[in-house]
């Protein structure tokens, strides 16, 4: 199952599906809380606000994940861009249920993180609610380790 040469990421992030998917509690209960969210987490905020942060924000890189067989299905985003210490944080989110457990956001993790190292970029991280066991597995693999802290399970890598 090579999805590489099958996976396309698009900066155009508009659609309606992410409200389908911000509004799903089988989703919901994999994200961070009060996704969706810009600056404070503690705040939820409406996809249509939460798409208008990520078009406009510098420190933001997010892409369509689309696959020509299932269409638009999620969504992958280089969050906290700091270019003085060419950081970031990596997230990733199949909305479309029936997609999970098909190696997509493993690929999809795989070629954000190939094309940050090709472009300079030092370190990447991550944080995943302890119960997405599935994300877990797929970031200790990309990310090696990551620590709990409360609910969350944190990861940073050196590329």
């Amino acid at each position: 199952r090579n999805y590489k040469e099958k996976l396309r990421f698009y900066q155009q992030f508009m659609s309606i599906k992410p409200k389908k998917w911000f509004s799903d509690q089988d989703v919901l209960k994999f994200l961070c809380p009060n996704t969706p969210f810009t600056t404070n987490p503690n705040e939820k905020v409406t996809v249509e606000e939460f798409i208008e942060y990520v078009r406009n924000d510098p420190e933001l890189a997010y892409f369509r994940i689309e696959h020509p067989a299932y269409g638009f299905i999620g969504h992958i985003g280089l969050d906290s861009i700091d270019l003085n210490y060419m950081s970031f944080f990596t997230g990733c989110v199949i909305g479309e249920k029936k997609y999970w457990g098909k190696g997509i956001g493993t690929t999809a993790e795989k070629m954000v993180l190939s094309r940050a190292k090709e472009l300079g970029f030092k370190s990447a991280k991550a944080s995943v609610h302890e119960d997405n066991i599935v994300s877990i597995s797929i970031l200790t693999k990309q990310l090696g380790m990551g620590i709990s802290e409360g609910n969350q399970v944190n990861f940073t890598k050196a590329l």
